[in-house]
């Protein structure tokens, strides 16, 4: 889920419309980031997953339809998925403005507040990085219902036994 929300904020409008190069956004774990030479192009993002965590369920059960029939599923855990948004950028106000572009996209891939959660932002150490780069460490966390279909029954049909005598 977390891949797909990835792919979906990637493609958002205004991402797209700011990183005309779709290389200059990496999807890897902390083994590929370290291994990762400074960014060559700007703006560039690095979307890393980090630990997650499980929480109690927000829904019990709900109705769905899948595959034109009405199912029940039901909620065992939300699943809080960590991850790092590392931004880089030619100085502070594009990168302020890249920011605020991400934030945005965020909002509207994943629908709602209710849905991710904006846990912290750093800026980075300059040491740390290139010549001429400014960078940002955005950490987010977005909540993946784990769930599972309870078993239905379909009625095929109904025996109806009328007692005259009642009433």
């Amino acid at each position: 889920m977390i891949y797909e929300v990835y792919e979906l904020f990637k493609s958002h409008h205004e991402i797209v419309r700011f990183m005309p190069l779709a290389s200059s956004i990496y999807y890897g774990s902390e083994e590929i980031r370290k291994n990762d030479e400074a960014p060559v192009s700007y703006p560039h993002i690095k979307w890393v997953p980090i630990g997650d965590s499980y929480l109690p369920p927000l829904w019990q059960t709900k109705d769905v339809i899948i595959d034109g029939k009405r199912q029940q599923v039901e909620s065992c855990f939300s699943r809080s998925c960590g991850v790092n948004i590392e931004i880089y950028h030619k100085d502070y106000k594009l990168l302020e403005d890249m920011i605020n572009i991400i934030v945005n996209a965020l909002y509207d891939v994943l629908e709602s507040t209710g849905n991710f959660k904006v846990n912290t932002g750093n800026m980075m150490n300059r040491e740390q990085l290139s010549q001429n780069t400014v960078g940002y460490s955005l950490n987010i966390s977005v909540n993946v219902p784990i769930y599972r279909l309870i078993p239905t029954v379909t009625v095929e049909s109904v025996n109806v036994n009328i007692n005259p005598n009642v009433g």
